[in-house]
């Protein structure tokens, strides 16, 4: 019963990405350089090619107006000293990411790295030299949308409220969790949520409940809706997930606390939580 990882990622991979279509090599028996493309952040965007030489100006790529991508590329290149393939994305789940394969060095970044200039090309450069706590957030920070940049390709996720299972009425139970132990307090939603595991396959962790802030919904995994689970594990899972509401996140020392000892403390206080745990231990298994 964790809180959900934040759904912002900013890694160097550590296996080779999806390949990115670039020009076609021609047949010949003279070796030439390799010609690095940048990809349209349009959606359906083709890929172009940018010469070893390009400069300047403003790419037209695939209708959709770059201004000084070849700039970006050719400075990647300069400061790293090796040859790069350079895509422009709109992924704003992850800004960046790169990767060395084959004498060469794959960069993906959102496309609005290219109109931030300097200090932003600066941070991904010390990024990819230098990757690390610091060197990612120096990057986070250089790439944040500012208040006119909200992406126009990003598409609201429409969540399905999905309260009445085939066992448990999800929504009677947090209204009586809500109002014992939070006095009436919470005004989000709740929902089952996505679909179980593959089956044949045995459990070693599960997600039973988790809580999202910014939709402001606590999502149950639907493995619980089943006959043979107590009404009290149920329970103390809304339970915890309310905690997480209304405790939010500690921080201390630069990290995330999320189970604090308060947090502990009052879980261990809901009647049902020690039978709820040796259940859960019981028969995780077998969910």
């Amino acid at each position: 019963m964790r809180c959900p990882a934040l759904q912002l990622h900013l890694f160097a991979d550590a296996a080779a990405p999806e390949a990115v279509a670039a020009p076609p090599e021609r047949a010949t028996p003279e070796p030439k350089p390799e010609v690095p493309a940048v990809r349209s952040p349009e959606k359906g965007g083709r890929t172009v090619a940018l010469p070893h030489d390009a400069s300047g100006g403003a790419a037209n790529v695939g209708g959709f107006a770059v201004p000084s991508a070849a700039d970006l590329h050719a400075y990647l290149v300069r400061e790293l000293g090796q040859a790069v393939h350079l895509t422009l994305t709109r992924n704003e789940r992850r800004w960046a990411t790169w990767i060395r394969e084959g004498g060469r060095l794959r960069v993906r970044v959102v496309a609005r790295a290219v109109q931030r200039g300097p200090r932003v090309w600066d941070a991904l450069v010390h990024w990819i030299r230098h990757p690390g706590r610091a060197s990612t957030r120096s990057l986070l920070d250089a790439l944040q949308p500012g208040p006119d940049e909200a992406p126009p390709h990003t598409r609201t996720r429409r969540t399905r409220i999905w309260t009445q299972g085939k066992v448990f009425d999800l929504e009677a139970l947090l209204a009586r969790e809500n109002e014992a132990r939070f006095g009436g307090r919470f005004d989000g939603r709740i929902t089952w949520g996505a679909a179980g595991r593959p089956a044949g396959r045995r459990r070693r962790h599960v997600r039973l409940g988790s809580w999202d802030d910014k939709a402001g919904l606590v999502r149950i995994h639907p493995c619980l809706d089943r006959p043979d689970v107590p009404e009290c594990v149920i329970a103390t899972t809304i339970h915890h997930e309310l905690l997480h509401w209304e405790l939010g996140i500690e921080r201390q020392g630069g990290r995330r606390r999320l189970h604090t000892p308060e947090f502990r403390r009052r879980e261990a206080c809901h009647p049902d939580h020690e039978r709820a745990e040796a259940w859960i231990r019981a028969n995780l298994s077998r969910l």
